[in-house]
């Protein structure tokens, strides 16, 4: 079965792990800037033969760019043998969990807020704040998306957590509770406060 984090784990234990981390970067480097010129011309099925030919290839470029990190080298065995095994459509799986390493290493949170306008700093310089101090993280990665479909309010994502707290969402929870009818827990008719801070 695949796992994306093994591979991850593998590639930087070769190279050394945490006191080789530079070297990791470097190869984590050339594999963001490589993976999307080189995927779509690797076939599903990539035999031993195209394989060997995509190292050749690859190795043959590093050299005329002067390229000659171990960790670059080290990227691009990694490119061969995810071709030869037929994995090479989940190489950005593997950088995504070679990103995450990097991350939990150097007390990085990476954390992604989305809302329907751009947030303003005072508000994106408080959250981190507020993150710090809840996760003990040494550095918060904000990337802040707009997605107009939220209508308003925010929703974070850290890791595998969502918070919503989207006008979406909230107007989504009112109609599920209107559609339960008077009776049902949570429903308040008479001007009560109905869960997610919405009053009637």
């Amino acid at each position: 079965m695949f796992s994306a984090e093994r591979w991850a784990l593998a590639f930087s234990g070769a190279l050394g792990g945490a006191p080789g981390w530079e070297q990791v970067e470097e190869g984590l480097s050339l594999l963001r800037v490589l993976v999307p010129l080189v995927k779509p011309l690797v076939p599903k099925r990539a035999d031993s033969v195209f394989a060997a030919r995509l190292e050749k290839s690859l190795r043959l470029a590093m050299e005329q760019t002067g390229i000659k990190s171990r960790g670059a080298e080290y990227a691009r065995r990694l490119l061969g043998l995810l071709a030869r095994k037929n994995c090479f459509h989940r190489s950005e799986e593997i950088i995504r969990a070679l990103e995450d390493q990097g991350d939990r290493l150097k007390g990085t949170l990476p954390v992604v807020l989305e809302s329907a306008v751009p947030p303003e700093q005072d508000f994106q310089d408080a959250l981190k704040l507020l993150l710090q101090r809840k996760t003990g993280a040494r550095e918060i990665r904000l990337e802040a998306r707009i997605n107009p479909a939220l209508l308003g309010g925010y929703r974070l994502r850290i890791h595998s957590i969502l918070i919503d707290g989207s006008l979406r969402r909230q107007l989504h929870q009112m109609e599920s509770e209107l559609r339960t009818g008077p009776g049902s827990a949570g429903f308040s008719p008479a001007g009560g406060p109905v869960p997610g801070g919405i009053a009637w």
